[in-house]
């Protein structure tokens, strides 16, 4: 009968951590209960990684600022210089809202 000490998988290590009554267990082949076992180390390298990615971001858009007017005017999306700023500050406001609405959906 399946109950919340079933294992989920049957090929499962820990399958043998099923409640057994007092006294059936062989304490020669002891296997450590839950709170006996030792917590999983936290992947320290993995995460500094992933830090130093998330830190890293929001130099791509200072490092593209300066150039984002002149590309606006070189590819041809206006012919006024003095229409330029609505431009570039759409182009620079499309990054940090798709990212907002990318981290809310997952």
């Amino acid at each position: 009968m399946a109950n919340e000490a079933t294992p989920l998988c049957p090929g499962d290590p820990d399958s043998n951590l099923e409640q057994e009554p007092s006294g059936t267990r062989d304490t020669g082949t002891h296997q450590s209960s839950p709170s006996e076992r030792r917590p999983t180390p936290i992947p320290w390298k993995s995460l500094l990684i992933v830090q130093l990615l998330t830190a890293a971001q929001p130099f791509a858009l200072d490092i593209v600022y300066p150039f984002i007017n002149q590309m606006i005017l070189e590819i041809g999306v206006v012919d006024d210089p003095k229409k330029v700023g609505f431009y570039s500050g759409l182009v620079m406001s499309v990054y940090p809202a798709m990212s907002f609405i990318a981290s809310m959906s997952s």
